[in-house]
């Protein structure tokens, strides 16, 4: 079984970027926001042994160029450590950095794949890197 839980990050006001130059494309991990999803996942998980649990947020919670941060990232990964989730569909980057990350779910038999792409400016596509 599968279920999804969706968090919105996305900066509440100009002011919660701490630099307002540098407000597009950031988000914030709000703790309500944050303690909602754990919540909601609790609550999956109790409610329906052996279900795998996807977070679906906007913002990729790791440390990246200043202009894209999340906010406060730091919790929602300690937070997804604790419920045991991991990993991330994209990253945007500079050009030639962005990522896209293809996770195949098989839930009956409880495994993850992730494949991995990369943006090839020269192709102006996306282009296969490995799997993990």
């Amino acid at each position: 079984m599968l279920g999804c839980v969706y968090g919105d990050f996305c900066l509440r006001s100009v002011a919660d970027a701490g630099n307002p130059g540098w407000y597009h494309g950031r988000g914030k991990a709000y703790p309500d926001t944050l303690k909602k999803m754990v919540a909601d996942t609790q609550s999956l998980q109790s409610t329906y042994h052996g279900i795998v649990v996807i977070w679906l947020i906007h913002f990729a919670p790791f440390q990246c160029k200043t202009s894209l941060q999340l906010l406060d990232w730091q919790n929602v990964i300690r937070e997804a450590e604790r419920l045991y989730c991991s990993g991330s569909a994209g990253s945007v980057e500079p050009v030639g950095e962005s990522r896209v990350h293809v996770l195949e779910i098989e839930v009956k038999n409880s495994s993850v794949q992730r494949h991995n792409f990369a943006y090839k400016a020269p192709h102006q596509a996306f282009r296969y890197v490995s799997s993990d």
